[in-house]
């Protein structure tokens, strides 16, 4: 996986979610829809993510890594938002490149 095109940042909930995450979470929610190998490969790309950001945080700090909850405040928030005015469920946008999800 090439974590190169990663954002720089990533909230603080999804990153501790990523880590606590295992085959055997995801066999139980997919397991009827992906194979074995399927899901030990998403647990390797799961590792490249959780390794890229672990790396950045010892590198720049926490605070400069992890984000805390926030509101969507960008105007590319505003160019995702549906057509009645709503953000994607579970999806907001902070400034810059963060792509926070819920």
């Amino acid at each position: 996986m090439n974590v190169s095109k990663l954002p720089s940042r990533i909230e603080r909930v999804l990153f501790d979610r990523l880590s606590e995450l295992t085959v055997a979470d995801l066999q139980g929610e997919l397991g009827d829809q992906l194979s074995r190998p399927e899901l030990k490969s998403l647990i390797v790309r799961r590792d490249d993510i959780v390794r890229h950001y672990s790396d950045l945080i010892i590198e720049r700090g926490e605070a400069i890594v992890l984000l805390e909850e926030t509101e969507p405040t960008s105007s590319f928030a505003e160019r995702v938002a549906t057509a009645d005015g709503h953000f994607l469920p579970g999806i907001t946008f902070g400034s810059g490149d963060e792509i926070i999800v819920r």
